[in-house]
């Protein structure tokens, strides 16, 4: 079964699906096992067909959590390359998360950052803090722009899968690391990460130490982070690496921990800091699948001399261009792709001494990338089911901080019911949507997470708007109205409805689902009516409230069934 019809099974929408749409899809998505099959596979020579709105909206959905017409239309304007060097464009760091949520801290007044603020032992902080950074980080999806930045944030946070930190500042610290490096040198990214204050406790190299060595954050840093697990191939050897690199790196690695948790001196910074008497200061030995290299005393530099060994390896490159692949175009990968795509990529980012940019700059520019065999829709994750949602129906957030601050907070929980809470991974793996087979991205639906989601598009498209968690004052709402200044003849209600679909959705609706939505638009009235009261709307003469009104009330009915599709749930 695939995606669309997946959905749709859940959906109960099956009476929207005719035979050609479902081949057609079938045909773009395949089952997974099916891409490539009798299909000429295009590599990552430079695409250098048509740049149209197909192709940028392709482009633009992929690399951000939502894109307006007005986007995708400039993208069209400037052409691919210039898309893609705006997308990788340089913007400084975001300004800190604000207190919006408790009056009581002396140190944080309403409105001040408090990542640098210390405790005070009376005052309880823990929660203020948490839903302030929350709030904030879905504030950056929102106000993203046109750049990949806030995916490859989320990318790397899937991919070292830090979780339940209860420190915030150290969240805020960790966070901050993988937006600098977003697109930068992964090598030094890993470096960076090994001694986190955030990794240094999430998985125990605070507690590892000479005398009682621990190996979870060297198990998971070859087995997740760089080289990846192989088939075994013998007892305690994965191809890749063996048990006894997971205890020499341990021992490599010992004598880091972290200070400034829940400090109340105001001097005291979080950071990493070395003990040369807790480190291991015997000579270490790698095993034969790192040429059975031996590691001498090193001290503070020893950590950052095993990283180098490690990448070194050709694995290190061929599986974090594996995990972008998935990310970005689809979770299969047979033997043409892997030939063909994945290993040119890391060829080409061991070139470039581990940059990243370069390798997804020629992935998303690539013939592959837009060939039809991966126009493979995904199940979209719930950042970019609600953030998209609000980004393409171009809905308005409350221009004062501190009610942005509340709804940001709403969306964000709102994510965490539909199983996607950030700074909540629930496995070092990350989220089982990139990684577990065989249901991958189908991992998002499930009878709990689809309440969620058609809730939250009713809520939205609901013609009072949707009320904040915390306060009903707060409303985020639709104006549908504001869409037929982006559509071209919006007085043709054929023309309308293609045009909203062709924002929403990734393929082109067929010509009975088009006469289902029409039906759903105008309840059975003839088109004439419809265009009659959108030009008398348009005319500044004759224009009332009343015929904003009934248009209104129209288009959001439209809405909420475009948004029930299950067209809609795919990116």
């Amino acid at each position: 079964m695939e995606r669309r019809d997946f959905v749709a099974s859940l959906l109960l929408l099956s009476a929207l699906a005719s035979e050609q749409a479902c081949q057609e899809t079938e045909n773009h998505t395949g089952s997974g096992a099916a891409l490539g099959e009798g299909t000429e596979l295009a590599g990552l020579e430079p695409f250098e067909g048509n740049w149209s709105f197909e192709q940028a909206a392709q482009l633009l959905r992929r690399t951000t959590f939502g894109v307006t017409q007005k986007q995708i239309l400039q993208s069209v304007a400037i052409g691919l390359n210039a898309t893609i060097e705006e997308l990788f464009k340089e913007h400084p760091l975001p300004e800190p998360p604000l207190n919006y949520f408790f009056t009581e801290d002396p140190n944080v007044p309403i409105g001040q950052t408090w990542v640098d603020a210390p405790y005070l032992k009376e005052v309880f902080f823990e929660q203020y803090r948490k839903k302030s950074i929350r709030a904030w980080m879905i504030e950056q999806l929102w106000g993203e722009g046109l750049s990949i930045r806030e995916q490859l944030t989320l990318f790397w946070h899937n991919h070292f899968g830090v979780s339940d930190i209860v420190e915030h500042k150290q969240e805020y610290i960790h966070i901050s690391l993988l937006r600098t490096y977003a697109w930068g040198n992964f090598k030094e990214l890993v470096k960076k990460i090994t001694i986190d204050p955030a990794m240094l406790r999430f998985l125990n190299g605070r507690d590892n130490a000479a005398i009682a060595p621990n190996e979870n954050y060297a198990r998971e840093l070859l087995e997740l982070f760089t080289v990846g697990k192989g088939p075994l191939a013998g007892n305690g050897d994965y191809t890749t690496f063996t048990e006894q690199d997971v205890r020499e790196i341990a021992r490599a690695m010992t004598g880091w921990t972290d200070t400034g948790f829940y400090t109340q001196d105001p001097n005291e910074r979080i950071e990493a800091v070395y003990n040369d008497k807790a480190h291991d200061q015997f000579e270490k030995q790698l095993s034969h699948r790192f040429g059975n290299v031996r590691i001498p005393p090193m001290g503070k530099e020893e950590y950052a001399h095993v990283i180098d060994l490690i990448f070194e390896q050709e694995h290190t490159a061929l599986h974090i261009c594996r995990k972008l692949y998935r990310w970005f175009v689809h979770h299969h990968i047979d033997e043409p792709i892997e030939q063909d795509i994945i290993t040119p990529m890391a060829q080409l980012l061991r070139k470039e001494n581990y940059v990243i940019e370069p390798v997804i700059k020629a992935l998303l520019s690539s013939k592959h990338f837009y060939s039809k065999l991966n126009d493979a829709p995904k199940i979209k994750n719930p950042m970019e089911f609600i953030i998209g949602a609000l980004k393409q129906l171009e809905v308005v957030m409350p221009n004062d901080l501190e009610s942005r601050y509340h709804v940001c907070h709403h969306l964000f929980e709102l994510g965490a019911l539909m199983q996607m809470e950030l700074f909540k991974p629930p496995g070092v793996a990350g989220w089982k949507a990139y990684y577990q087979a065989p249901q991958y991205d189908r991992n998002w639906i499930n009878a709990s997470t689809l309440q969620y989601r058609t809730g939250f598009t009713d809520a939205l498209t609901n013609i009072n708007g949707m009320d904040s968690m915390t306060d009903s004052s707060q409303k985020v709402k639709l104006n549908p109205l504001a869409l037929l200044n982006n559509i071209d003849h919006p007085d043709n209600p054929d023309t309308l409805i293609i045009q909203i679909a062709r924002l929403l959705f990734i393929h082109p609706i067929t010509d009975k689902q088009k006469d289902v939505l029409k039906d759903v638009l105008l309840g059975g009235l003839p088109d004439s009516e419809w265009t009659k009261n959108c030009q008398s709307y348009f005319n500044q003469q004759t224009a009332s409230p009343e015929i904003a009104h009934a248009i209104t009330k129209r288009l959001h009915g439209l809405l909420t069934f475009m948004l029930k599709m299950p067209e809609y749930y795919l990116v």
